[in-house]
């Protein structure tokens, strides 16, 4: 009896329980957010054209096979299709180009795809050894320049890439807008719009022959029919060579979102590393520093840091830091900023270790095809190290001569040659016992000028 009623009674607490709970009740609220979605955004990059050429008279004429209105490009916009060509013979585009919605790098670039010789006549088989290769492309000249959207060429623009269709059509990619330069003055990307706004124009000119720049005042108004083009063309260097000759190219037209892409360039250089003297091969010096352990030592000299100039194939130093009787410290193993720097627009060269400048003037307008950073050192613990290294924009690898001298080739783009030249990085020389003048030392060399 009692074991029953111990049942009975856990029974009852287990009821009880169960009663409990279902009552209690705790505050509480929902919010719910529906239908959250990511949508890519989009690159819409679209051309116009509007084309002139020379026609039979001579007369500069509205070339509308190869113009067009606002559009993506398709199989037959062409931006040259014209025969029958005669020396003197010239043409003119401007070409518009507009990026919808988001911000963009921009890049163009031409290639040759072939050069058909078209047979030859008489003339032309007098002084053409290049069997079923044509040579047009070695008399058609070209310029590509910013232009403000009137066809003309005007002495507030500037031409960005021009020479004979044989030496600039090769498929490189040219830089309208990059990470490191924009043809039209401005910095970064082309800014994204709506409706095609903004505009951005890239004036372009062909001659069959010798061109010749005539800019235009910006103020004169009109289009290339009263004005004038900016240009003449001067035929009478053309030889028979080219006669019927073709030239067939593909035109591109590259952009890229610029948005997480801060570094992007139309033609990302091909660095080589390389070892001893032969980083020099093929490639003519212009103009070197150098920065050395030489006037703390019995062998000295009397700078420690010197701008030397190639002339005639003979090297001058043309500036330096003993002139002033105060030439650079160096402590062994201790890193230094450095940087050199060329301004084609004062013709300045400016060279900086630590707190020390030399400057010296090489003269304006200046190019150079390459720059080598270049260490010497041997392996008695007289070397030289290099790290943190920029060259235009660029990252390069760090450079250490504790075993041979050693040197990074940087090719340097059209628009890097347009713009000057700034080599940035560390420095830091090391040396034992019975260093020489310049074990350890380092150079910047810049080849190529032109």
């Amino acid at each position: 009896m009692t074991k029953k009623i111990l049942i009975s009674l856990s029974v009852i607490a287990v009821v009880a329980a169960v009663v409990v709970g279902g009552t209690i009740a705790y505050f509480s609220d929902t919010e719910t957010s529906t239908g959250n979605t990511f949508t890519a955004g989009a690159i819409d990059l679209k051309i116009d054209n509007e084309s002139y050429v020379t026609d039979k008279d001579g007369q500069l004429v509205r070339s509308p096979e190869t113009s067009w209105c606002l559009k993506d490009l398709a199989e037959g916009d062409l931006f040259f299709d014209f025969h029958d060509l005669k020396p003197g013979d010239l043409g003119e585009d401007t070409i518009s180009l507009h990026v919808n919605s988001n911000d963009a790098w921009a890049c163009m670039s031409v290639n040759i795809t072939a050069t058909p010789e078209n047979g030859e006549t008489e003339p032309e088989a007098l002084l053409d050894d290049q069997g079923d290769q044509g040579e047009l492309q070695d008399e058609l000249y070209f310029a590509f320049w910013a232009d403000d959207g009137d066809n003309v060429y005007e002495d507030n623009e500037v031409i960005f890439k021009e020479g004979l269709a044989k030496d600039i059509f090769d498929g490189t990619r040219w830089a309208l807008a990059d990470s490191q330069h924009n043809v039209w003055g401005e910095t970064g990307p082309i800014p994204g719009g709506v409706d095609n706004e903004p505009v951005y124009y890239i004036g372009k000119v062909w001659c069959y022959g010798e061109l010749m720049k005539t800019p235009l005042s910006p103020d004169s108004g009109g289009d290339p029919l009263t004005r004038g083009t900016g240009f003449t063309c001067n035929g009478e260097p053309v030889t028979n060579i080219s006669q019927t000759d073709e030239v067939v190219a593909d035109v591109e037209f590259y952009a890229e979102q610029a948005r997480n892409n801060p570094n992007f360039l139309c033609d990302e250089p091909e660095i080589v590393q390389c070892t001893g003297w032969d980083c020099l091969l093929n490639l003519e010096k212009a103009i070197f520093t150098t920065g050395r352990y030489g006037n703390q030592n019995s062998l000295a000299q009397t700078w420690e840091l010197a701008i030397w100039e190639r002339s005639g194939g003979s090297e001058y130093v043309r500036a330096d830091d003993g002139s002033d009787g105060s030439s650079y410290d160096w402590t062994s193993g201790t890193a230094e900023d450095f940087s050199l720097s060329y301004n084609p627009s004062n013709g300045n060269v400016s060279f900086t270790i630590g707190t020390k400048t030399i400057n010296w003037n090489y003269g304006m307008s200046k190019k150079f095809t390459h720059i080598i950073p270049f260490v010497k050192g041997n392996d008695d613990g007289n070397n030289t190290q290099l790290t943190n290294v920029v060259v235009d924009g660029l990252s390069i690898p760090d450079l250490d001569s504790s075993t041979t001298y050693k040197g990074t080739i940087v090719p340097l783009t059209d628009a890097q040659q347009a713009d000057g030249i700034t080599v940035t990085g560390k420095v830091t020389l090391n040396w034992s016992s019975n260093p020489k003048n310049e074990l350890p030392a380092f150079h910047i060399f810049t080849m190529g000028v032109h």
